[in-house]
């Protein structure tokens, strides 16, 4: 549009008239006609096309999202686990191996991998343990280092992720050769 452009309803419908007196824009009846088909994977008055045959579109789940693959191999197992997980690495701060009720059960993939990460992590402290008393207090830091790996543990899983080398997952998952059942 050109400067001297003016807005004018009339009987033709809204148009655009420039300064040198041409029109643009839809009549009424173009105005009111349905608009054109929408592209194949946009909505349709709230019901989804259908796609063309032979088409290259991903699979999708009941909810109609497309299907993926998992990012890591507890993401299914994350919510219904997570308790049982953080327990598992609790248990070390206070002495308790309660990382023993996963490894039992085996009914969840990431509970079971936060308490193989725990046992391994409670072999570390009687094995500190151990040495503390045999050197009469000298290995008393090591003690420490426990809580620690504890402490990754935990928030790794509370954020939903695998107990990492800093959690012990890595060691724990290479003693402990125990699947879910």
């Amino acid at each position: 549009m050109s400067q001297g452009s003016d807005w004018k309803g009339g009987e033709d419908g809204w148009v655009v008239e420039d300064s040198a007196g041409e029109k643009g824009g839809l009549n009424e009846e173009e105005f009111y006609q349905d608009p054109k088909p929408l592209h194949q994977n946009e909505f349709t008055y709230g019901v989804a096309q259908e796609p063309p045959p032979n088409s290259s579109l991903q699979p999708t789940n009941d909810w109609g999202n497309p299907q993926r693959e998992p990012a890591n191999r507890f993401e299914y197992d994350v919510e219904s686990g997570r308790t049982l997980a953080l327990l598992s690495h609790l248990g070390i701060l206070f002495g308790l191996p309660l990382f023993i009720i996963p490894l039992i059960t085996r009914d969840n993939a990431f509970s079971l991998h936060h308490a193989k990460a725990a046992a391994a992590n409670f072999i570390f402290m009687m094995f500190a343990l151990a040495v503390t008393f045999v050197t009469c207090g000298l290995g008393f830091p090591l003690l420490f280092l426990p809580w620690v790996f504890a402490i990754v543990g935990m928030v790794n899983a509370a954020g939903g992720k695998e107990a990492g080398p800093w959690g012990l997952g890595t060691l724990g998952e290479s003693i402990f050769k125990i699947d879910v059942k």
